[in-house]
């Protein structure tokens, strides 16, 4: 239901975004990554995108990026595509597999070991990326 709820949103200013952007952020202020988070967060992926670029949140070449916000949301539909899979894994497998009881609080704290990990190698990442926010 969340998705149907905030899909058309999404659309909507994603659409207005690219439009105004084109029209009123002057071209030398513009990157590729701005066109490329856009169309990113079209399918859940801006988090990845942005992660890849290597910048920091509060960088000067990604605050001005009129998508950046979308991040949350990539994360958010990456975590509703995984999540029931694993429950499934977890509330079916529990008489056939013994362990599968143990996957979650195992995943859990593994993200939550990853997220602090990550914090100090790869902050990018740690930030927007599903694996170290798992635990959340």
């Amino acid at each position: 239901r969340r998705v149907l709820r905030l899909l058309p949103a999404l659309l909507v200013m994603l659409m207005a975004t690219f439009v105004l952007s084109a029209l009123f952020i002057p071209r030398a202020w513009r990157n590729e990554q701005f066109d490329q988070t856009g169309w990113a967060a079209l399918i859940g992926f801006s988090n990845i995108v942005l992660a890849g670029q290597q910048d920091d949140y509060f960088s000067p070449g990604v605050e001005l990026n009129p998508f950046l916000h979308t991040w949350t949301l990539g994360v958010e539909e990456q975590f509703y595509l995984v999540f029931p899979l694993l429950f499934f894994v977890w509330l079916r497998g529990r008489e056939r597999w013994p362990w599968s009881r143990w996957l979650l609080p195992v995943l859990t704290l593994l993200s939550l070991a990853w997220a602090g990990w990550q914090a100090q190698t790869a902050p990018a990442a740690a930030f927007y990326l599903l694996p170290a926010r798992f635990w959340e």
